[in-house]
């Protein structure tokens, strides 16, 4: 206690003594704290919080694909039952629908709205040991032929939606035009697959085994290591082939990973960007923190002399200095858990829906202890150099020499611009990794769709009447609405879709044979985006026809089937000649699918993703038995008018059908470009902070050499230098320090740039702009820095230095 009052007496005095110095110190620390605690605190929450199921570090999601990677393929109920039976690593098995979570009307009374659901194994939320938040998660029996309809709903669904009334339970909701009842709320945070708020069981009936459906979800024996079940899942999918759902004829595998991995994605990476980013900037801030210490040392030299003339020692001295470091350090953290906590909450604002977790974290007693450890490290790290050097000073020179007048220990110097060649080498890292991604973003922003976005809405029509679940009257149902959109004065053009656009892997995907390939060449193939589409579909999205034709009115189930494939495609399977003419089939060249004759090519389309435009394969919608959900709208209106258009014209068609959303093309690539733009602004932050300590700590370099030079600086002036030799005077102290760390930051940048690849869209991580770019910012910044200081030389007044004399 006693210590503690010490320090609170000393940082009293110090705030007495010199507010401004005092207030600029505890600032910086209170900025590189708060970011720190904040970008920490983020990461534990997402990385190593425990999901709400029960011991989360003994469950993996195990997929099967083709070695290219796309399509993911499902397993059917009937593999996985053989695997909970055959498996000797794995304790427990459940399905969970390969294709991730949809979007599905639901009507509650006369409200109509769009849940994002996902259909399960009925044993799902066992094998995840998940408890409920109300009533009762599913059960094995709720997946038996007869059993009644049933669902568990999310806990934000919930508490949002249904205003967390526990009544819900045991109510019906109609799912996608069914009744279904509600028998439990899953548990808070539990969104499996991502962004899944409701969950159905998928019925085992007999017809219904070998019907694909699933990606598994695993729980492994207790002395089970990752190898073993490599292993034996590749044993188990050869083994289990015979009964497989789809892929037959094909060479899949198998892939294994943890359920957190699995969950967090892209956010994993994102925070360790973060939290590599707020260390940087809390060692910048400590470097700065123990310059301007080292500044303040060299002006209290007399202090210190008369000090130790007066019978004090050293060790009490530097044990002074110490603890005043300590109460800097200890404001700094309290005015940091404030930032931090600001920080945290906009991050978490901020970031996408796509990001699993960043708005997890909860702010609280864990981030005392995090704020307390960084201001212990800061006190360490600002505090006992300083203090010990300052400490060494010997009491003669400091009674002796008078302020402005010495030249200032040249160790002392050559500390503090070592300490900012380090500053500006961590800035440059930080910069140059904000500047990829924005180089990156820039890319991303301007990457050719192969479409026209601008004024296309995307409407959800499920058609969730049980009459619709025929295929005929379905088409008809979306023809006529078309044709009745089409007659609107604002509709250029509508066309039905399978997909909206923008789903990323979630999508129709389809493995394929050439004409002429064997099964071995054909297993080989990457995976194809599927389409099916009516004529009108290509001039409606404004994708250009490269050769052959679009589809015709004629192109229907009793005539020769037709596809159209994209640029890259037509490609990979013809190279140098036209696959135009040339046949096409889905799945391994054995199988009984019928040959499809290639009509036309377009160009490649980003409409699932923006990372690549895949390659894609469009079908005459009137020759498939896929069923179109969408609408999509080119008019000179905006969605909320198309909505109730659309709306209209299903009621005058069918009044019992909802319409349950509407949603501008635009806007769903916004949501596209969330990601990649919240890492480069939150990078960018980083970013900018360390860049202005790195000037601070230029600024104090020079400052401090000014202030210490002064009487040198005026005999120099005296004996005839002129401004332009004093000011590259002034500038040689910061110059060597900058070339310094903008060499060892390239270096640095040149050897960790390579983690932020995924993040990355068709640039390089050594981009050549982005490197420039960053050194020449640091370089403007230092001499931005370097001008106060400068003037403050080129004002030296011979005349009164040598009258003060």
């Amino acid at each position: 206690m006693y210590a503690i009052l010490q320090i609170v007496r000393h940082g009293v005095r110090a705030v007495q003594r010199a507010p401004g110095f005092v207030t600029l110190v505890v600032l910086i620390l209170a900025v590189s704290i708060g970011a720190t605690t904040a970008a920490v605190n983020t990461a534990v929450g997402v990385l190593l919080t425990p999901l709400p199921v029960h011991d989360d570090s003994r469950l993996v999601l195990i997929t099967k694909a083709l070695p290219a990677g796309r399509p993911l393929i499902p397993f059917s109920t009937a593999e996985l039952r053989a695997w909970e039976a055959a498996s000797q690593t794995l304790d427990a098995v459940a399905g969970v629908q390969y294709d991730g979570a949809w979007p599905w009307p639901a009507e509650s009374g006369s409200l109509t709205f769009t849940v994002t659901g996902t259909t399960v194994s009925a044993d799902f939320f066992e094998v995840l040991g998940a408890r409920p938040s109300a009533g009762r998660l599913l059960r094995r029996q709720d997946g038996r032929a007869g059993a009644e309809e049933v669902a568990v709903i999310g806990h934000d669904l919930w508490r949002g939606r249904l205003a967390g009334n526990r009544d819900v339970i045991g109510r019906h909701l109609r799912l996608n035009g069914r009744p279904v009842r509600i028998v439990g709320v899953a548990p808070p945070g539990f969104a499996f697959p991502h962004g899944a708020d409701v969950w159905q069981p998928l019925r085992t009936t007999p017809e219904a085994l070998n019907e694909g459906w699933f990606s598994l979800v695993a729980r492994l024996t207790p002395e089970t290591t990752a190898a073993q079940v490599n292993d034996e899942t590749a044993a188990l999918l050869e083994r289990f082939r015979s009964i497989a759902a789809a892929g037959r004829g094909l060479e899949p595998r198998t892939a294994v990973v943890p359920l957190r991995q699995a969950l967090i994605g892209d956010s994993r990476l994102v925070v360790v960007l973060f939290v590599a980013a707020a260390v940087l900037l809390f060692v910048v801030g400590c470097g700065n923190v123990a310059n301007l210490l080292l500044v303040r040392g060299t002006a209290r030299h007399r202090e210190i002399a008369v000090r130790l003339a007066l019978g004090a020692t050293r060790g009490r001295l530097a044990t002074r200095l110490l603890a005043e470091a300590a109460s800097l350090a200890a404001a700094g953290a309290a005015l940091g858990m404030l930032i931090g906590f600001w920080l945290q909450r906009a991050l978490a604002l901020s970031a996408p829906a796509g990001l699993y977790g960043l708005g997890e974290a909860a702010y609280g007693g864990r981030v005392v202890w995090l704020a307390a450890a960084c201001a212990t490290a800061g006190a360490v790290m600002t505090g006992i150099g300083p203090a010990l050097w300052t400490a060494r000073a010997r009491p003669a020179d400091g009674l002796r020499s008078d302020p402005g007048t010495g030249s200032g220990s040249t160790r002392g110097q050559m500390g503090r611009q070592t300490l900012v060649g380090l500053q500006l080498a961590f800035a440059l890292v930080v910069t140059i990794g904000a500047a990829l991604l924005l180089r990156s973003l820039h890319e991303l922003q301007s990457a050719d769709l192969g479409f026209v976005p601008e004024r296309l809405t995307v409407v959800e029509v499920p058609l969730v009447t049980p009459a619709y679940q025929n295929r005929d009257r379905r088409l008809q149902f979306f023809e006529e609405l078309a044709s009745g959109m089409e007659a609107r004065p604002e509709v250029a053009a509508a066309t039905p879709v399978l997909l909206r656009p923008f789903t990323g892997t979630d999508g129709w995907d389809a493995t394929f044979s050439l004409e002429g390939q064997g099964r071995e060449e054909a297993s080989a193939n990457p995976g194809l985006h599927l389409e099916a589409v009516l004529p009108n579909y290509f001039s409606t999205m404004d994708i250009s026809i490269l050769g052959g034709r679009a589809f015709l009115d004629s192109d229907r189930e009793d005539s020769e089937p037709v596809v159209i494939l994209s640029r890259s495609l037509a490609r990979y399977g013809w190279a140098g000649s036209s696959a135009l003419g040339h046949r096409i089939k889905f799945g391994p060249p054995d199988r009984t699918a019928p040959w499809m004759t290639v009509v036309g090519i377009v160009g490649d389309v980003r409409y699932r993703d923006l990372d690549a435009p895949p390659w894609a394969i469009y079908l005459p919608l009137r020759q498939v038995p896929f069923p179109p959900r969408f609408l999509i709208v080119r008019a000179s209106v905006d969605a909320a008018p198309v909505r109730a258009m659309t709306e209209r014209i299903v009621r005058e068609i069918d009044a019992a059908e909802p319409v349950p959303d509407a949603m501008p093309v635009s806007r769903l690539l916004e949501g596209e470009l969330a990601g990649p733009r919240f890492q480069m602004l939150a990078l960018g932050v980083f970013s900018v902070a360390i860049v202005l300590l790195a000037a601070i700590g230029v600024f104090g370099v020079l400052s401090a050499f000014v202030a210490q030079r002064t009487r040198e600086l005026g005999v120099r002036v005296a004996l005839g230098a002129r401004r332009r030799d004093l000011g590259r005077l002034v500038l040689g102290k910061v110059g060597w320090p900058t070339l310094l760390g903008l060499i060892a930051g390239t270096g640095a940048a040149a050897i960790t740039m390579p983690l932020v690849r995924p993040l990355l869209f068709q640039i390089g991580v050594l981009d050549w702009r982005a490197f420039a770019s960053s050194a020449i910012v640091l370089a403007l910044v230092t001499l931005v820095a370097s001008v106060v200081p400068l003037r403050r030389a080129g004002r030296v007044d011979p005349v009164a230095l040598l009258r003060g004399d």
